[in-house]
């Protein structure tokens, strides 16, 4: 990890991590996801998926990456992009989708009032605990 992004919890299962880039700093402008990942902004950003139209992304919407994935980003809100992400293994995924490679079918989802404020808690509680119980977390 670099100094715009910090993962908060480790594991073979999901890692969850913060994500604070401003926009004039190197790797603003993109690049490409290794795992599935969903992030959940919480400043405003547009996302531009490799095949998929520009989106942009708020507290209310959720971008769903799949695995090398390549995607551009644009400023919309001077911080630039701030968020929490979830990366979820491949092979956990293929478990819970009879043996077949998941991939997300979406670039994006709508986050409802409820998941935006259960993530947030999830992410408060490992931002505040060296060493936070997988339960809570997996």
């Amino acid at each position: 990890m670099d100094d715009v992004e910090r993962v908060l919890f480790p594991s073979s299962t999901v890692q969850v991590g913060t994500f604070r880039c401003p926009p004039r700093h190197e790797r603003f402008p993109g690049g490409r996801v290794e795992t599935h990942l969903v992030a959940f902004p919480w400043s405003a950003v547009m996302i531009e998926q490799e095949g998929a139209a520009p989106v942009v992304a708020d507290p209310s919407i959720a971008m769903l990456y799949n695995p090398r994935q390549e995607y551009r980003r644009h400023p919309v809100d001077g911080r630039g992009d701030h968020c929490a992400w979830y990366s979820i293994n491949a092979d956990w995924l293929a478990n819970i989708s009879n043996g077949e490679p998941y991939r997300f079918a979406s670039s994006h989802t709508r986050v409802s009032s409820g998941l935006f404020l259960r993530h947030q808690l999830l992410v408060h509680y490992l931002m505040a605990n060296a060493h936070p119980d997988p339960f809570v977390v997996e």
